[in-house]
């Protein structure tokens, strides 16, 4: 009998022991508890008193280790969750549990101590339950707090109604990114990267440099990437003045890429470089209304990515002129009419830009997604190990599509250099490589590789079919690694498709299926 699938994550296994993020289509079932506002409907259990609801608001005394508030409600295992609540005053510990005093659902919310304002964190159910509550934990560092809410929502992907959002996935959930437009770009694999700015997006945190002269920053209540009107989003108008937080641990020689997530609000350019006792990068950004036009780099290299809702992620690749790195911000003119709308910070050690990684305090680390399919999982044929094996792959860096693996070993490598542009297909039982220079893309590749004894092949794009002949039989693989191999070798970008064939296809159905 044939296995059945809801969705291509089940049959592939998948980690990263931290969020991430990636710009999806997000939407969100009903409220699961009833009276999230503490309205006083009676709704919440509540463990006596050191937690009362009056008033609109639910009050914590500090007084008891861990105490909380519970309903009857289910919650199912492997969903995702998303976890709001307002804190009015104090600083609050927050576990969310099976109950008042029971194990927990989840042990931590973010590890956090969470101050007055609105906060979201999204979580991965670990069971099924049919109550549900959440405590606090002073000696954690929580105090008395007054919390105005506390909401639960579950969290619906890819659904096509539902807006596209710069989501944060919870740790081990995979990433199927789309572009701004709706397109499908596929699933994300990233390396690991590092955060190195320790506020990603706190208006507090604006640092002029010596520039700063007729600055004015505020707080912003429309809308943000991520679908919310977070009050850390920043809107300036500058007089000739420059604004960005510092990187002072930083190393001369070393490659970073600072990133800045930004719209136009006034501005007919603006420019982004990184000052340190000279530019190490120089980036003029021009723009035609609400539209990004074009970019000029003075030195480094630059990219830029639509995010939607007008949001532009531009980064900016250069070599460190000193230890304290000062990526900046600012229009070209100076009569004090420009303004942009910056939502988000990134510097990063590496030669581009990954995913935005917020922070909140403390540089914070994304792990590497590590995804793979087990043979045992799909139709794979054994015998004489013919098949062939197809990818549609984008990707930013020399990295892994696909690869084919018995132990330590491959049976098939797919590998992707879009810089120069051209795919390596290797066949390791002829101990040779196939490959099509002159038809791969910088963009996106669509590549199949073909095996069976002494007939081995490859295909990019359509083009013409690499054939070998060599002497040998292919190797059994146990799993397929994909976009990396044996954790390393990461593709940094897209797979878009991935296709198996239990038996060796022509010439012909290979640039046909290419193509």
């Amino acid at each position: 009998m044939a296995k059945v699938y809801n969705t291509a994550t089940d049959l592939i296994t998948f980690a990263r022991s931290s969020s991430g993020t990636a710009l999806r289509r997000v939407g969100y079932g009903d409220e699961i508890f009833g009276d999230p506002s503490f309205d006083g409907t009676g709704d919440w259990s509540l463990p006596g008193t050191s937690v009362t609801v009056s008033g609109g608001k639910l009050t914590y005394d500090a007084v008891n280790n861990v105490r909380g508030a519970e309903q009857d409600v289910n919650i199912y295992a492997g969903r995702v969750y998303q976890v709001s609540f307002e804190v009015l005053s104090g600083t609050a510990r927050i576990y969310l549990s099976t109950g008042k005093t029971s194990t927990t659902l989840i042990s931590d919310l973010g590890a956090n101590n969470y101050g007055v304002g609105v906060h979201q964190i999204n979580v991965v159910a670990n069971g099924n339950y049919s109550t549900i509550g959440f405590t606090f934990n002073k000696f954690f560092g929580g105090r008395a707090c007054e919390l105005a809410s506390f909401s639960m929502k579950e969290v619906f992907f890819d659904r096509a109604t539902d807006p596209l959002v710069l989501f944060n996935h919870p740790d081990d959930t995979p990433r199927i990114e789309y572009g701004s437009d709706g397109a499908l770009k596929g699933l994300l694999i990233e390396e690991q990267r590092t955060n190195l700015f320790n506020y990603s997006n706190d208006p507090n945190l604006v640092d002029g440099g010596g520039g700063d002269a007729g600055l004015t920053v505020s707080a912003n209540t429309e809308d943000d990437p991520a679908g919310s009107a977070a009050a850390s989003i920043i809107t300036a108008q500058y007089t000739n003045s420059f604004f960005g937080p510092r990187y002072t641990s930083g190393a001369t020689g070393q490659v970073y890429t600072a990133s800045f997530i930004v719209k136009n609000n006034g501005s007919a350019q603006s420019r982004i470089f990184v000052r340190n006792s000279v530019d190490a990068a120089d980036i003029t950004v021009s723009w035609d209304g609400a539209t990004l036009t074009s970019t000029t780099d003075t030195s480094g290299s630059s990219s830029t990515e639509p995010l939607g809702g007008n949001y532009y992620k531009i980064s900016v690749t250069y070599t460190a002129t000193e230890g304290t790195q000062k990526p900046r911000i600012y229009p070209d003119t100076s009569d004090g009419s420009n303004s942009l709308v910056v939502y988000a910070w990134q510097l990063e050690e590496g030669s581009f830009a990954t995913s935005y990684i917020p922070t909140s305090g403390s540089q914070q680390t994304r792990s590497a997604d590590v995804a793979s399919i087990p043979v045992s999982a799909f139709g794979y044929n054994p015998t004489n190990v013919v098949g062939t094996f197809y990818a549609e792959v984008s990707s930013v860096n020399s990295g892994r599509a696909l690869t084919a693996v018995l132990g330590t070993g491959r049976a098939v490598d797919i590998i992707v250099f879009p810089s120069t542009p051209r795919v390596d297909v290797y066949s390791i039982h002829t101990s040779g490589q196939l490959y099509d220079l002159n038809n791969a893309s910088a963009g996106i590749n669509r590549v199949a590789a073909a095996m069976a004894e002494n007939n081995s092949a490859a295909c990019v794009n359509g083009g013409t079919v690499t054939t070998s002949t060599a002497t040998g039989v292919p190797v059994v693989a146990t799993k397929i690694d994909i976009g990396n191999y044996s954790n390393k070798s990461y593709l940094n970008g897209h797979i878009k498709s991935l296709k198996y064939y239990p038996r060796r296809l022509t010439n012909a159905q290979l640039q046909e299926l290419t193509a």
